[in-house]
């Protein structure tokens, strides 16, 4: 009889697991620009394949939060990893046409969904309840280092054996994962969850004025930053392509744009606890406005400095980066003490659905503005699409004062 983890080995098992799922995360945006190149790609077709991973994942993710209370999340886990492998087959190794770059990104999407909220969920199961609010904050804070993970191994996959490494790499990662969950998690039966109680938490969620806003700030995060994950590395080598940047042939940007992850986890850290500190003074959107408008500031910064010398662009968009998610631990967490706890994952259904939605939209409307401003060869066109992705940051920043003035009010007339 298998004997399973628990405890701290439990929440090892499941952060590798996450981690592992997520070499397919940014593989895309890393390899970006051969894929252009090999299947002459319009700037349009590159932002709506990079975008359909978050729409299928947007789908699948309140699909998957609601079924991890009527089934066993160990399964539902497995299936997320049988899509997440059957995406990294599908393209490029069965086929490297663009229909199949689209089915192998949606079904990566999917596999995400499948495995990240079944994954946090399998973890509870596994701990006594006085663990399982660290435990989970461990599980949520390896995204970031996922993410730069996957730009990592894609670049060393790539140097390896061409771009289609990278895709064929998170194939068997997403196999690991499964056979590590497999092997050392134990899984457990479904509840019986109520349909017209979590339908009577989602109108509750969306008469909630604050909890509207606040998911229109996290679409807002997500459009600029995953449409930024998808276009940074072709955007630094466009802006290689230029004289006197010969020494850019010798680096390779997606292997050191990893290093944006560990930098940006620090300032997303200490943003959520100053968020925090200032919530009990009801100024909690007033510090999380103030990191929006921060990475509003940085994009500006970086719009206006595109023709300066490579190397100071990569440390803008690096700092770019850092201020893009300088929010993204705070607004779960002040979306969540909107509503009653026994609304929250009506809220998670709502805010992942929202969040995913703005990552798609946010990536293809960015490609289609580079096509129509001139491609990806012209300096004014990446301003331009630039430019909408630093507006959706605006957009959170506006929204999270809106939050604050109508607590004021409400405030002043009780």
């Amino acid at each position: 009889m298998t004997q399973f983890v628990t405890g701290q080995r439990a929440v090892t098992v499941m952060c590798a697991a996450l981690l592992l799922n997520m070499v397919g995360f940014s593989n895309y945006g890393a390899v970006l620009p051969g894929i252009i190149s090999d299947l002459a790609l319009t700037p349009s077709e590159a932002g709506f394949a990079g975008g359909i991973f978050f729409l299928s994942y947007a789908i699948g993710s309140p699909i998957c939060s609601v079924l991890t209370d009527m089934v066993d999340p160990k399964r539902l886990y497995l299936a997320g990893c049988a899509a997440g492998l059957a995406g990294g087959l599908c393209f490029p190794i069965f086929s490297d046409s663009f229909p199949a770059l689209l089915a192998g990104r949606l079904l990566s999407g999917l596999g995400m969904a499948g495995t990240y909220i079944p994954g946090m969920t399998l973890l509870a199961a596994g701990l006594p309840v006085s663990d399982r609010a660290r435990a989970t904050s461990i599980y949520t804070s390896c995204l970031t280092l996922g993410t730069s993970g996957s730009f990592a191994s894609a670049a060393l996959l790539r140097m390896a054996g061409g771009w289609h490494f990278a895709f064929l790499g998170a194939a068997m990662a997403c196999l690991a994962a499964a056979a590590a969950v497999w092997v050392w998690m134990g899984g457990r039966q479904g509840g019986a969850s109520s349909l017209s109680a979590l339908f009577a938490n989602l109108r509750l969620v969306l008469r909630t004025r604050a909890v509207l806003l606040y998911a229109l700030a996290s679409a807002g995060n997500a459009w600029e930053g995953m449409a930024f994950r998808v276009w940074w590395i072709a955007l630094l080598a466009f802006c290689a392509t230029r004289p006197g940047e010969g020494w850019a042939q010798m680096v390779d940007f997606a292997l050191l744009s990893a290093v944006a992850g560990p930098l940006a986890m620090p300032v997303s850290a200490w943003v959520a606890s100053k968020a925090e500190a200032q919530g009990k003074h009801g100024r909690r959107e007033l510090v999380i406005a103030a990191a929006a408008f921060s990475s509003v500031l940085a994009g500006l910064t970086l719009i206006l400095g595109l023709e300066m010398p490579l190397w100071l662009i990569f440390l803008l968009t690096l700092v770019y980066q850092c201020t893009i998610f300088s929010d993204a631990s705070s607004l779960p967490v002040g979306i969540m003490s909107q509503v009653p706890a026994s609304a929250r994952g009506a809220v998670l259904a709502v805010q992942v659905t929202l969040t995913n939605s703005g990552s798609f939209i946010g990536a293809w409307v960015c490609g289609v503005v580079l096509a129509h401003a001139g491609g990806t060869a012209s300096v004014t066109a990446w301003r331009w699409s630039l430019a909408a992705m630093m507006a959706a940051s605006a957009i959170s920043g506006v929204a999270m004062l809106a939050v604050w003035r109508t607590r004021r009010r409400q405030a002043s007339r009780g």
